[in-house]
């Protein structure tokens, strides 16, 4: 009935093949659009406002491969989430998180790093290796367990014991006489480096 009709309107049909023709090329973009603009709505990216040096990035690196994490560990100093209609709460969130632990790492994805901007610029050379080193070996527990965490203090006891390769027993030490005075059980903490301190000067 539609196409008889049809018949005695040519300019209806015209019409109506240019429509088509037009939402064919014109779809797809609006498509393109629409994911950019999900994209950015929902985007989670990390920017981080001072650039990571390059003796910490191969720093970083070489402990990586070392403990086999295939994931790249990324450092980031005073981070801050690419703009989107999400940002100002996540902005929010990282804030805080690094108001109570300047140097952690993310709960969003565990092969970041967050560092303060202040904490970062006090941190000496050593004391900036142990940061990283002990954010590593948190990392590497998470994963190599799961996802699954024990008691906080074992936690950091095999933190501790994972990075005695990469850092002097000695420099935790006193990172944390210096850091780590609100460390829940600090002492066992510094007790137990002592010991490998000791067990090391032996085993020379």
């Amino acid at each position: 009935m539609w196409f008889k009709n049809a018949r005695g309107h040519p300019k209806l049909i015209y019409f109506l093949i240019i429509s088509a023709c037009l939402n064919l090329v014109l779809l797809p973009p609006a498509l393109w659009n629409m994911r950019n603009l999900k994209e950015s709505l929902m985007s989670d990216k990390i920017i981080a406002s001072i650039d990571t040096s390059a003796e910490d990035e191969e720093f970083i690196r070489k402990i990586s491969e070392d403990l086999g994490l295939k994931s790249k560990i990324t450092m980031f100093i005073d981070p801050y989430y690419e703009h989107s209609f999400f940002s100002p709460y996540l902005d929010y969130d990282i804030k805080k998180l690094l108001s109570e632990h300047p140097i952690a790492v993310d709960p969003k994805d565990p092969s970041r790093i967050l560092m303060e901007k202040s904490i970062y610029g006090e941190l000496n050379d050593s004391e900036r290796k142990v940061a990283i080193a002990h954010s590593i070996g948190h990392i590497y527990i998470f994963i190599r367990d799961n996802g699954m965490v024990g008691p906080r203090q074992d936690f950091e006891l095999q933190a501790n014991r994972i990075i005695l390769k990469y850092v002097n027993p000695n420099d935790i030490i006193n990172f944390y006489h210096k850091y780590g005075s609100h460390t829940p059980g600090v002492q066992t903490l510094i007790d137990d480096l002592e010991r490998q301190t000791l067990v090391r000067e032996q085993g020379q």
